[in-house]
C-alpha cells in the first residue's frame, strides 16, 4: 500500500471513531434522562432531595 492510501485509511478511522464517541454520548444522555431521570425522581421527592436548590417548581 502507498503512504497516501494509508493516511486517508487511518483519517477515515478517525472519523469513524469520532462518530462513535458522539453516538455513545448521545445514547448515554439518552439512557439517562428516559430511564434513570424518572427512576429517581420519585425516590428524591419521597426523602425530599427534589428540590435541595429551592427552585421554583
Amino acid at each position: 500500500m502507498s503512504d497516501e492510501l494509508l493516511r486517508q485509511l487511518i483519517a477515515g478511522q478517525q472519523k469513524i471513531e469520532r462518530l462513535l464517541n458522539q453516538l455513545v454520548t448521545i445514547a448515554i444522555l439518552f439512557f439517562v434522562l428516559t430511564v434513570i431521570m424518572p427512576t429517581v425522581t420519585p425516590i428524591m421527592k419521597h426523602y425530599g432531595w427534589y428540590n435541595t436548590l429551592g427552585w421554583p417548581e
